[in-house]
């Protein structure tokens, strides 16, 4: 959502463990990323009297968050990346 504010918001924890050297500087990048979705379906049941019909719908939600971290040394050198994503 770079460059929009839509007023949401929702916190997410996570925890990433970096070890770094003695005496070494060390910058953290975080991204987030969230991918909404709205899908159309049609779904076939049956009832208990074996009567079966159609429901149409569009399911509007989540899919799925990722998170990406990347850590830079004094250098600006990668020296770690980690993606993993986020269970709900």
């Amino acid at each position: 959502m770079q460059g929009e504010d839509k007023g949401e918001k929702q916190t997410i924890t996570c925890s990433y463990e970096v070890t770094v050297p003695p005496y070494t500087y060390y910058s953290i990048k975080t991204l987030v990323k969230e991918y909404r979705m709205n899908v159309r379906y049609i779904a076939t049941l049956k009832g208990a009297d074996n009567v079966t019909f159609r429901v149409k719908g569009t399911w509007s939600g989540v899919q799925a968050i990722d998170t990406y971290q990347e850590a830079f040394d004094e250098k600006n050198n990668l020296v770690e990346a980690d993606i993993r994503p986020i269970e709900f």
